[in-house]
Order: C-alpha cells, then sequence, then structure tokens
C-alpha cells in the first residue's frame, strides 16, 4: 500500500463514524423526544391546561381518562365560580354537575319556586324539601287545596287528550296559566313537557 492510501481509508472510516454517530444521536434524540398522546396529556393535565387537554385529546380514546379528569377539574371549578346552569350544560356526566344541580335547586327553593323546583331538579334533595312545602301550604289554606284540585282535574283532562301535538299544546298553555300557578299539577306538567 501507498502512503497515500492509507490517509484516505483513515478519512472515510473517521466519515463513517461520525455519520453513523450523528445518525445513532439523531434517532436517539427522535425516540426520547416522541411521548405519547397519553404521556403529552397527562403533563398538559398536571400543568393546569384542562381545556387545552379537552380541546386537543377529547376524542383520543386512549386518552380519555385524562380526558374525564380535566373535565371533572374544569366542572369542579365552574361550581366553585357559580356558574352551575354552565356546568349542566357542558358537563352533565360529572360529579361537580350533581353539585350544580343542588345549587340551582336550593336557589329555586330559596326564591320559594317549590314547583319548579319539583320540575327541573326531582332527584335532588331540594325537590324533596319543596315537596314538602307544598304540601305543608296546600294543607294551610282550603283555597290552596281548591286550587290543587282544580289544577289536578284540568291536568287530568289534558292527558286524556289523543293527539300528541294538541296535548303538548294544552300543556304550554296550562304551564302558562297563572290560575294554576305553584301547583303539583303544573310540576307534574313541566316534567311531561321536559321528556
Amino acid at each position: 500500500m501507498t502512503d497515500v492510501a492509507r490517509p484516505r481509508r483513515r478519512k472515510v472510516k473517521r466519515s463513517l463514524i461520525m455519520a453513523m454517530a450523528l445518525l445513532s444521536l439523531a434517532v436517539l434524540i427522535l425516540v426520547l423526544g416522541c411521548s405519547s398522546p397519553l404521556q403529552k396529556a397527562q403533563k398538559l393535565f398536571n400543568e393546569g391546561k384542562y381545556e387545552e387537554v379537552i380541546a386537543q385529546y377529547g376524542s383520543d380514546p386512549n386518552v380519555a381518562t385524562v380526558v374525564t379528569q380535566a373535565k371533572e377539574k374544569l366542572a369542579e371549578k365552574m361550581v366553585a365560580d357559580g356558574k352551575y346552569a354552565a356546568v349542566l350544560e357542558l358537563y352533565p356526566e360529572t360529579a361537580a354537575a350533581k353539585a350544580a344541580m343542588e345549587k340551582l335547586a336550593e336557589q329555586l327553593f330559596n326564591e320559594k319556586k317549590y314547583a319548579e323546583v319539583i320540575a327541573k331538579y326531582p332527584e335532588t334533595t331540594w325537590a324533596v324539601q319543596a315537596k314538602a312545602e307544598l304540601d305543608k301550604q296546600a294543607a294551610a289554606a282550603p283555597e290552596v287545596v281548591a286550587k290543587e284540585k282544580a289544577a289536578q282535574t284540568e291536568l287530568d283532562r289534558i292527558m286524556k287528550i289523543k293527539m300528541a301535538a294538541l296535548r303538548t299544546k294544552a300543556l304550554k298553555e296550562f304551564v302558562a296559566n297563572p290560575k294554576y300557578a305553584g301547583t303539583r299539577a303544573v310540576a307534574k306538567a313541566q316534567q311531561t313537557l321536559g321528556k
């Protein structure tokens, strides 16, 4: 071999070694730098970026648990801020939705809208109290008893209407009629309309 060929081979070997090292480094960076969607979502969640978690990974079934946790946290924050109706609209499946429902029912109860509490939030503890309050009021005044009886009679007549469209129209008119306002029959009619 000539003296000229040796340095050339060394140069080629060095170049190959450098290229392999750079390629290995690039692959290592690529592998370490690419985290899974679950890891990315968990990182955003840990940083308190719940809206981003829901927006970016809301439809990814692999990240469903993190998305559910983010929805829970957002709903809890909204309840703490007093945004009860928004919680029921945006995150009805969360545990915070139950608390929001209780708060809305409590507000209506405090406004003495007992029939509305029973109609809108029948599964709350406030609905039970509202029913007891309506019963107490009914027993206290004979005119209230007469109003309840008249309202129930009218509701029974409306519910016997065969055509659904006419029955719905009659129910809406019944609910809007001030003559029957605050009765249990109106609460039942509101429940029927809500279904």
